[in-house]
């Protein structure tokens, strides 16, 4: 079965997109992804783009993994390390 993959970017900043108003993760100290959006954007900005089913699916991995990088205290740039390396999973 072979799923059509939508092209999506996130930018790393001052977000708690998925994080929001959870009392026991405090406000994110350094940069987290923001929402994502279909299309590849942003050539000047520190944009990650990646490949995902559909705006759901692209929805929930940010929001986990903004939880996850909260949680454990990860740095911004091993975030979009791990977006990467994901992404590299679709052979796109």
């Amino acid at each position: 079965m072979q799923v059509e993959l939508k092209d999506f970017s996130v930018h790393l900043g001052s977000h708690d997109y998925g994080i929001e108003g959870m009392k026991e993760i405090p406000h994110p100290q350094d940069h987290k992804l923001s929402e994502p959006r279909e299309g590849v954007e942003g050539l000047a900005l520190p944009f990650i783009t990646f490949a995902a089913k559909g705006k759901f699916e692209a929805d929930y991995f940010v929001r986990r993994l903004n939880y996850i990088a909260a949680k454990y205290g990860i740095d911004a740039l091993d975030l979009s390390n791990l977006v990467y390396a994901a992404d590299r999973l679709t052979g796109k």
